[in-house]
């Protein structure tokens, strides 16, 4: 008999960020058989993403000044990581 698991299982609360990255794996016991596995999610739907905040930007994907930083919120410092609301508006 096949036994087919998804890693992470299916259900299951991941909190994570626009930007971030996520694995996905499904894992089969017994003999293998040709078809297809179709992957839901709401990723794309974030309503924030994180950026460490840095004295010179090199990707501003993933990175903001420290003035980007303070205008967003006054007691962020260097190092640290800003959220970002990326809500649309």
């Amino acid at each position: 008999m096949l036994k087919i698991r998804q890693f992470p299982e299916t259900g299951r609360h991941l909190l994570r960020y626009a930007g971030d990255t996520i694995e996905f794996r499904v894992q089969c016991s017994g003999t293998p058989v040709p078809g297809k596995a179709f992957l839901c999610t709401n990723i794309g739907s974030a309503a924030a993403r994180r950026a460490e905040i840095i004295e010179e930007v090199e990707d501003p994907a993933n990175q903001i000044t420290l003035d980007e930083a303070l205008a967003i919120r006054s007691d962020y410092r260097m190092g640290d990581i800003a959220e970002i609301d990326v809500t649309p508006s």
